[in-house]
């Protein structure tokens, strides 16, 4: 009887610690993992605001959640927990927008996000149109330290695989020169300097179509829905809202995207549209200005390519030779050769 006593304290106590302490099913975790998501979601809230309106105007959590996918159940306690730490003003059913210090915290996040997407496409060889989703869970893991750290090792990109400005250390953000496809004269060559990182399903679109930063095109029909582009000797259809989800700037002269080029084409590299680390991959890899580049075999479906230049092999993905402008270069014929 007396062991009986002595036994069942223990034994309630100890099923009350597994209750709590069990490892991913007790309460403690699940908790935990409940605060993670709400933080996350606060801090997505966060720097889709900014993304959206910079802190200049009202947003409706309609709106919001369109953008940024996250319900609005859960946005109503997100924007709660902003407006509690000073991040927003405003309210639930008029809409809301950023403090000073919800502006200084969103850029921290949208420069944390935007140096992982760089870091996932130079490091890990991440395809363009998933480096967004993986950045989106590792900006909320990365302190201010090992923010700088990773700007540090990327040679402090001023941009990201978008064509987006990563704001600085302190803050600034470098302003984007350039107007919508959409709004671009049928006929004038252009490049494409920046496309939207979000929705992610429009970003597949547009990476599947090779419309990426460093891309020359060319509006060939235009009509009030819908645009007729040329590519890379591709022609496209878009609809006005994906169009103007790609930001054009005018293409320099005389100069194409090497991925432009056809098997057995030659171009002289006029300039590399990187920074940082890529930058100096590309300049090891021979790709310097004035250097002669050929290119001798695509892959099956087109990606990687190989080219030939200073006397060597290098692959490239489409999107990186994107970035490398050459001015092509066409074979003499031989005198009394046919033309």
């Amino acid at each position: 009887m007396l062991t009986t006593v002595l036994v069942l304290p223990v034994l309630v106590a100890a099923g009350l610690l597994l209750w709590i302490f069990w490892p991913g099913e007790g309460l403690w975790a699940k908790s935990a993992g409940y605060a993670n998501v709400q933080k996350i979601a606060m801090e997505d809230a966060l720097r889709y605001l900014y993304t959206l309106h910079g802190d200049r105007d009202l947003t409706s959590l309609d709106a919001l959640s369109r953008v940024s996918g996250i319900p609005v159940y859960m946005l109503r306690s997100a924007i709660g927990n902003l407006m509690a730490r000073g991040l927003a003003r405003g309210s639930v059913e008029k809409g809301v927008m950023l403090t000073p210090d919800g502006r200084t915290r969103a850029l921290a996040l949208l420069r944390a996000h935007r140096l992982w997407e760089q870091y996932l496409l130079e490091e890990k060889d991440v395809p363009l149109d998933q480096v967004h989703r993986d950045a989106d869970m590792r900006e909320h893991e990365i302190t201010a330290a090992e923010m700088e750290e990773l700007a540090r090792r990327l040679g402090n990109p001023k941009r990201d695989p978008h064509g987006e400005p990563i704001p600085d250390a302190s803050g600034a953000v470098e302003e984007v020169n350039g107007t919508p496809l959409g709004s671009w004269p049928v006929g004038k060559p252009a490049e494409v300097v920046q496309i939207e990182d979000e929705p992610q399903v429009l970003v597949d679109q547009i990476v599947a179509m090779g419309l990426t930063p460093g891309s020359r095109l060319e509006i060939l029909q235009k009509t009030p829905k819908r645009l007729l582009v040329e590519s890379d000797s591709r022609q496209h259809v878009l609809a006005l809202s994906l169009a103007d989800r790609i930001v054009v700037g005018e293409a320099p002269p005389r100069a194409v995207p090497l991925s432009s080029l056809d098997v057995g084409q030659k171009g002289k590299v006029k300039d590399v549209r990187e920074t940082g680390k890529m930058l100096r991959r590309l300049l090891d890899m021979g790709l310097v200005p004035g250097a002669v580049v050929e290119v001798n075999r695509k892959a099956p479906l087109g990606d990687p390519v190989e080219y030939w230049v200073m006397g060597s092999s290098v692959s490239l993905r489409r999107a990186l030779a994107a970035r490398v402008l050459v001015e092509p270069l066409y074979e003499e014929l031989a005198p009394g050769a046919a033309g």
